[in-house]
Formats: structure tokens, C-alpha cells, sequence
């Protein structure tokens, strides 16, 4: 896949600004091993990445405009919407002395697919219209999965998602 290729397009019905109703649709299986990842498995990169998708979701769903949120002195909306355009834009992906989880190419990789897959399946259940890919970049010793995720919302500009888990490389234990 190139890196300028979507992994998956995803078309729907583009939400007003308002918050989004989700529909009841049931998880497909890849999108269920995405969340296995992150809550049995405890796999640091799939943990950041809902994460930060959690964050991005909420800030669309509350409705935040990050140019105009400031200029209307709303302390309610400013307590209320994250400041998401001022996150950083990548992490590490750290393992804690406890945690079963490994990283290597191959399963960043896998990761990376199955974030996509329950990506898809958050957007389509929220009738919302996206492209989605992802790339993972290894180096000798490091490694990262870019993921980027643009969203078109009725009467605003596509918004953008990307995003970068960085992480070292490590033996089976």
C-alpha cells in the first residue's frame, strides 16, 4: 500500500453539527481483535491509538472549532473539548515490566490493519464518510505506524487525523 493510497474509503451520510447518533451496528471481527489488543492483550500501540482516536472522536462529536472556541470566552466549552490540535501529534508506545506484549514489524503491522478495520467500522456506525490508511516505517533498532484518517463532515472542511506510535523493537520474551 502507498503511502498516499487509503487503506479504505468509507462513504456515509456526513453528520450537521451536532452530536453524532451511533447506530447499533454489531463489531466486525477484525475491529473486535483491535479492541482484544488494546484490553486482553495489552498492546501499547493499539492502547495509544484508541486513545487518541477516542479524544479526536469526542472532540468532533462536542462540536469544538478550534479557532473560534477560544475568541468566545465559553469557559464551559473550553472545560468541556479537549484541545486537540494542540496534543502532540506522535507518542511512544511504551511496555511496562508487566505487560505480555511484544512489538516487532509484523505485529505493529497487524495492529496497524485491525486499527484501520475498527476505524471503519466507528465511522460507518456514526454515518459518517472517511479515508483511512496507515503505514509502518521500520528502522534497525525503532520503529512507528503512521495512521491517517481524513473526515468529511457536512458544511466543514475534511478533517485529519494523523497521528505517529513510535516504538523500539523487541525479542520474543
Amino acid at each position: 500500500m502507498g503511502v498516499n493510497e487509503p487503506a479504505a474509503t468509507i462513504r456515509g451520510t456526513p453528520p450537521v453539527n451536532r452530536p453524532a447518533t451511533v447506530a447499533t451496528e454489531p463489531i466486525p471481527s477484525d475491529a473486535a481483535k483491535f479492541l482484544r489488543q488494546v484490553n486482553e492483550m495489552d498492546n501499547p500501540v493499539a492502547r495509544a491509538l484508541l486513545e487518541e482516536w477516542s479524544i479526536f472522536v469526542f472532540w468532533i462529536e462536542t462540536n469544538a472549532e478550534p479557532d473560534t472556541t477560544a475568541a468566545t470566552g465559553s469557559s464551559t466549552a473550553a472545560a468541556t473539548r479537549p484541545a486537540f490540535f494542540g496534543r502532540p501529534k506522535d507518542v511512544w508506545a511504551m511496555i511496562g515490566p508487566d505487560t505480555a506484549a511484544t512489538l516487532s514489524h509484523e505485529s505493529v503491522d497487524q495492529t496497524g490493519q485491525l486499527a484501520i478495520a475498527f476505524f471503519a467500522w466507528d465511522v460507518r456506525r456514526r454515518s459518517w464518510s472517511a479515508e483511512l490508511a496507515y503505514q509502518v516505517v521500520g528502522h534497525p533498532d525503532r520503529g512507528e505506524l503512521q495512521v491517517h484518517v481524513k473526515l468529511f463532515l457536512a458544511g466543514r472542511p475534511p478533517l485529519m487525523f494523523d497521528f505517529v506510535v513510535r516504538y523500539l523493537y523487541q525479542s520474543e520474551r
